[in-house]
C-alpha cells in the first residue's frame, strides 16, 4: 500500500539479539544472561567431568545437529498450520534437558552400567553415527514437507514411500537411536535418563502429530497407522 504524501513513516523496528539453544530461542538481555550462564556452567561440567574423547566425538555429532536445524529452520515454506510456540518450547525444553543428562555427571548416577573400553565406545559411536544417517535420510526423503515443528504445508502429501514405507516417524526413531549410541559412549547411569526423558519427548510429539495428520488426510492416514509402526518396525 502507498504511503500519502508528507505522512510520516513508522519508524524500523530495532533488531534484538536472540540466543537459540536446540529449539529454544531467548531475545535480548535474557538471552545474553541465558548464553553467559549456560557458557559458564557447561565450561564447568566439562572440566570437572574430563570427558573422554569419545564422549567429545559423540558431543561434536549432536552439536553439528543442532547448527543443521538451526540453519534448516530459517527456510520456511507456505503452511497451512502449524503447532504453537507453546507447545514447541516444551518440547525444546525437554529435548535439551535431555541432551544435557546424556553429558553431565550427576552425582550418584556416574556409575557404569556397560564397561568403559575402547570396544563400547566404539560400539555407543557406531550405533549414534548410523541412526544420525537414517535420520539424514529419512529428512531428504522427506524433502519440503520437513519442518521442525507439526506442520501442515500448503499442498501437503501423505508420503508412504521410502523409510515412510514402515515408519510413521522414522527421524525420531534416528534421533532416539543417535541418544542411545551416545548413552552406550557415556556408560554412565544418568545418560540412561536422558535416553528416558528423549522418549518422553517423542512419545509427546507422536500423539501429536498423529492426531494433526488424522484430521487432515482423515480415512487414508488411518489405514497407513494401521499398516505401519511409529518407531520400529512390526514393534513398536
Amino acid at each position: 500500500m502507498d504511503v500519502a504524501s508528507g505522512a510520516e513513516s513508522a519508524p524500523e523496528p530495532k533488531p534484538t539479539a536472540k540466543v537459540r539453544l536446540g529449539r529454544v530461542t531467548f531475545k535480548a538481555v535474557r538471552a545474553a544472561l541465558i548464553l553467559i550462564a549456560v557458557v559458564g556452567a557447561i565450561g564447568v561440567l566439562i572440566y570437572r567431568s574430563s570427558p573422554r574423547v569419545s564422549v567429545l566425538i559423540s558431543a561434536g555429532l549432536w552439536f553439528a545437529m543442532d547448527v543443521y536445524w538451526s540453519i534448516a529452520e530459517t527456510k520456511r515454506h507456505q503452511t497451512k498450520s502449524q503447532e504453537s510456540s507453546e507447545s514447541r518450547r516444551r518440547h525444546g525444553l525437554l529435548t535439551m534437558t535431555a541432551l544435557l543428562l546424556l553429558f553431565v555427571p550427576i552425582p550418584g548416577l556416574t556409575g557404569q552400567f556397560v564397561p568403559d573400553t575402547l570396544t563400547t565406545a566404539l560400539v555407543g559411536l557406531g550405533i549414534q553415527i548410523g541412526f544420525n544417517l537414517f535420520y539424514f535420510y529419512a529428512r531428504f526423503y522427506l524433502g519440503k514437507l520437513w519442518s521442525g515443528a507439526i506442520t501442515i504445508m500448503s499442498g501437503h502429501e501423505l508420503i508412504q514411500t521410502g523409510p515412510y514405507r514402515f515408519l510413521r516417524h522414522p527421524m525420531y526413531t534416528g534421533m532416539l537411536g543417535m541418544a542411545a549410541g551416545t548413552a552406550i559412549v557415556s556408560g554412565q547411569y544418568h545418560a540412561l535418563l536422558g535416553v528416558a526423558l528423549f522418549v518422553v519427548a517423542y512419545a509427546r510429539k507422536i500423539r501429536m502429530e498423529d492426531r494433526v495428520l488424522a484430521a487432515e488426510f482423515g480415512e487414508p492416514f488411518s489405514i497407513y497407522r494401521k499398516r505401519t509402526a511409529a518407531l520400529i518396525p512390526w514393534i513398536l
